[in-house]
């Protein structure tokens, strides 16, 4: 608690639902409107205002609390991606350009054998050592994509994309303010509850 007798609150790690305090707040709100209903016009109009600014200031907490929800979300969101790096995209992309490779000279050689070449004929057997030769290395490759996996050096640091760090910059002035209403709230709320202590003689 704040020297102020407000209730602060760590955004950074209470960001979903409504926290102890702010129930109270609700409760303390609730009590106090119920008292203020049943004093004369007069006295009545001189809470209305610092009820109408509780009220607008709590609305504008969670709001802003679901907004720091959402950073947080997608925050959360963005550093467990998998982004891989130039190399291994480009093992990928070899990979599948003799995926395609191999699929044309299986054909070429189903083709062949329906024509009527024997399957130990020159030119079926020069077609299957094509084929050995791709599959070899399509194995090398995805080998070597596997000890980068293993290596970590397959994905890039999601953290040090741009992506996370703009969204961890918004994350942070958002926390930041709604700091700072959690402040005027609980300002506000405990200016009015000590005006109100006079209605009943009490909380």
């Amino acid at each position: 608690m704040a020297a102020d007798g407000s209730i602060i609150i760590d955004t950074r790690i209470q960001t979903e639902g409504l926290s102890k305090g702010l129930n109270t707040i609700k409760a303390g709100m609730t009590r106090i409107t119920a008292q203020v209903s049943k004093m004369g016009e007069t006295a009545k109009n001189s809470f209305q205002r610092q009820i109408a600014t509780v009220n607008s200031l709590y609305q504008s907490y969670e709001k802003q609390e679901r907004k720091v929800a959402e950073l947080k979300s997608k925050l959360d969101e963005l550093g467990k991606s998998k982004i891989e790096t130039e190399e291994y995209k480009q093992i990928s992309d070899q990979i599948k350009a003799l995926e395609t490779d191999f699929e044309k000279i299986e054909s070429k050689q189903r083709e062949w054998i329906d024509m009527g070449f024997p399957v130990d004929s020159g030119p079926v057997k020069e077609l299957d050592k094509q084929l050995d030769e791709i599959w070899a290395d399509m194995k090398r490759l995805q080998n070597k994509q596997k000890e980068m996996q293993v290596s970590g050096s397959a994905y890039i640091d999601p953290k040090s994309t741009d992506a996370y760090k703009n969204t961890l910059q918004k994350y942070d002035e958002e926390s930041q303010k709604l700091e700072r209403i959690n402040g005027r709230l609980y300002s506000s709320y405990n200016n009015l509850k000590e005006k109100s202590r006079g209605i009943s003689g009490k909380e």
